[in-house]
């Protein structure tokens, strides 16, 4: 039913009802509502909203996750297998450990962890570019050494671990934190220097049981003929978390030359070092990773050095 527009100005004047209406080819349709009718709604063309409640809540805006780190904060390590006496001699450990200019960048020291089977008859030194920053001659099995200043690793040239008397070494690790800006995958590094190459291999695999990885199918070695395998970098963590580490070991031509183990904890690395002269070309046969299983491999990196 039309209802006049002058009757539905002076309804809704006094207050009684509210008045819904909308325009229909020009003409005016409507009804009357309650107030506080839920039902009555704004007309979907030329209305508007008709007696709005007192409390509207809106969804409140999903608050903004807090800021991620940037790529490299935290605590890092490097550690190599040494595995004899030491006598009256400094050992250069970012060369020992094959630490690339990129491994140490943002790099701060932390300390340096000696592992020793015998240590009654020496002391330990730590000295960055010549100067003694920490020392100790009680020795334990696990010895630490705590620089007593700040040393950041991407301006320190040498670190040296002093042994004075004789000593056998076991393990070596440096301990360090990233301030930011170090991404844990960087490109194949290439020292420019002295005919270094890094060669990489991309394994990612869990391997239960004991297995013997072949490095000459894995990686491109056989295209570095007259050069010197120097050591081997292993990426991985050990899958046992009942223990500390996993043994990995190196084989040249059937025989170990070289070992080191993987810590439980993810991302870690360790450096095995060729005892023996094996030149890629001459009189390298075989080369292998050999595991005892319950470890995961990401990734190696070969280094050579020109012989």
């Amino acid at each position: 039913m039309q209802i006049p527009r002058i009757i539905l100005a002076l309804i809704s004047s006094l207050g009684l009802v509210s008045v819904a209406y909308s325009q229909n080819f020009g003409g005016i349709s409507g009804g009357i509502c309650r107030l506080g009718d839920p039902m009555c709604s704004p007309s979907p063309i030329g209305g508007h909203p008709i007696d709005p409640s007192p409390y509207d809540p809106r969804p409140m805006p999903r608050p903004l996750p807090p800021p991620m780190p940037p790529p490299g904060y935290g605590m890092d390590h490097r550690d190599v297998y040494v595995g004899r006496y030491l006598r009256n001699q400094d050992v250069e450990l970012i060369s020992l450990m094959n630490l690339s200019p990129w491994d140490l960048r943002n790099a701060d020291l932390d300390s340096v962890e000696v592992l020793l089977r015998d240590g009654n008859r020496a002391y330990l030194s730590l000295a960055v570019d010549g100067m003694v920053v920490a020392q100790n001659s009680f020795l334990n099995v696990r010895t630490v050494l705590v620089p007593s200043r700040y040393v950041p690793l991407d301006r320190v040239r040498r670190l040296d671990l002093q042994v004075r008397g004789m000593i056998y070494v076991d393990r070596i690790t440096l301990n360090f934190r990233r301030s930011g800006g170090y991404q844990p995958n960087p490109p194949p590094y290439n020292p420019p220097n002295q005919g270094q190459i890094i060669v990489p291999a991309q394994i990612n695999q869990v391997f239960n049981a004991p297995v013997n990885i072949d490095l000459l199918r894995q990686s491109a070695l056989l295209n570095y003929r007259g050069y010197r395998i120097d050591s081997i970098r292993i990426y991985g963590r050990a899958l046992n978390s009942s223990a500390a580490s996993a043994l990995v070991r190196v084989m040249v031509n059937g025989t170990v030359q070289g070992q080191t183990y993987l810590s439980s904890f993810g991302g870690s690395s360790a450096d095995a070092v060729i005892s023996g002269t094996y030149v890629l070309g001459q009189n390298v046969n075989a080369v292998g990773l050999l595991l005892n299983g319950g470890v995961q491999i990401d990734r190696l990196e070969v280094r050579l050095v020109r012989f």
